[in-house]
């Protein structure tokens, strides 16, 4: 029984940690189209990303600063992206919860 339950966490952190992965990839790929459509962006694509990547407003507020190089803003965009990714990860464990709670209220009402 332990062998099972061990193979069903190993399943369940692979979950959390896609979820992660898959906040991480939105939260860069928001960054590049930010990046490469800047004079004229498509305010639909705007919205989506948007949100898909909640902690993107950060970029609005951090932006004040005139000069902010290329690097900055790449510092900046990894820290929105890492934020994204716990964000993710979380909703990715909270499923996983919600998971193995029904599975429990299933094998108890056997």
């Amino acid at each position: 029984m332990c062998a099972a339950r061990g193979g069903d966490l190993k399943r369940y952190w692979r979950l959390v940690v896609g979820f992660s992965a898959l906040g991480f990839v939105a939260a860069c790929t928001d960054a590049a189209y930010l990046y490469v459509s800047y004079p004229e962006r498509n305010p639909m694509i705007v919205r989506v990303f948007g949100f898909l990547c909640l902690p993107s407003r950060l970029d609005a507020w951090f932006v004040d600063a005139p000069n902010a190089s290329i690097v900055e803003q790449c510092v900046l965009w990894v820290f929105i992206a890492l934020i994204n990714a716990g964000l993710y990860g979380r909703i990715g464990a909270s499923v996983v919860k919600l998971a193995r709670f029904a599975l429990e209220q299933e094998t108890k009402s056997v």
